[in-house]
């Protein structure tokens, strides 16, 4: 049995590699690109990150959840 009060999106057809695509592009890489600058800020003793997301990390539409997941991910760092 599965429970969930979330619309089913499109999970049954998307394939592991393509939410790993989705959440590569949309989280790790501003993840990665953050980390990168740190010795900079550091080495500066200041800097700056500014990510810019969608509504869609704070208030997903139920046929994009893992792109809203995706997003959420990034509001959450």
């Amino acid at each position: 049995m599965l429970v969930r009060q979330a619309h089913p999106d499109n999970y049954s057809r998307l394939k592991d590699e393509e939410a790993a695509t989705q959440m590569g592009t949309n989280f790790f890489g501003p993840y990665r690109l953050n980390r990168a600058t740190f010795s900079s800020f550091r080495t500066h003793k200041t800097g700056t990150i500014v990510n810019i997301t969608r509504i869609a990390g704070i208030d997903g539409h139920p046929a994009c959840g893992l792109y809203a997941a995706s997003r959420f991910a990034l509001e959450g760092v």
